[in-house]
């Protein structure tokens, strides 16, 4: 699952939701260094196509974790 927005009030409550669900959850931030909770980080500038397209990558690459939702929760 890509949640964007991750690290916000609505976007940290999604994430945690469905980590709680046991769902594989990655989460772009903006600055290296940023955590969220029970998500996968990828730092990435929602504005630039190739960022975006480097998280949907990360969030798409593990066999045993596809990607199978995405969430908008960005401003």
């Amino acid at each position: 699952m890509l949640i964007t927005g991750g690290a916000g009030g609505l976007g940290g409550a999604v994430v945690a939701a469905f980590a709680a669900e046991g769902w594989r959850v990655v989460a772009p931030v903006r600055r290296a260094g940023a955590e969220v909770a029970g998500a996968e980080t990828v730092v990435a500038d929602l504005t630039d196509a190739g960022a975006v397209a480097a998280a949907a990558a990360l969030a798409a690459g593990d066999a045993a974790a596809p990607l199978r939702a995405v969430v908008c929760a960005a401003g």
